[in-house]
């Protein structure tokens, strides 16, 4: 479950306002990807989506991870 947002943008994408920051396809992506997060109840909810190159973060972000969009963000 998504708890709070760091940056606004990312916010109103999961709200489903468009930012002129990113191309809209990126948003749709982002958005359905945020979906998944806010609904997983564990981990393991999303190492079962092959899609979302689930990694651990390391240095002053261990403990935290990350999901791809697409090849570029």
């Amino acid at each position: 479950m998504i708890e709070s947002f760091a940056d606004p943008e990312t916010e109103k994408i999961f709200k489903g306002i468009v930012s002129r920051k990113l191309p809209l396809i990126i948003q749709k992506t982002a958005r359905r990807k945020l979906v998944y997060l806010d609904d997983a109840d564990d981990l393991r909810d999303l190492l079962a989506l092959p899609g979302n190159r689930l990694e651990a973060l390391h240095g002053d972000r261990e403990g935290q991870y990350s999901i791809r969009i697409n090849d570029q963000y």
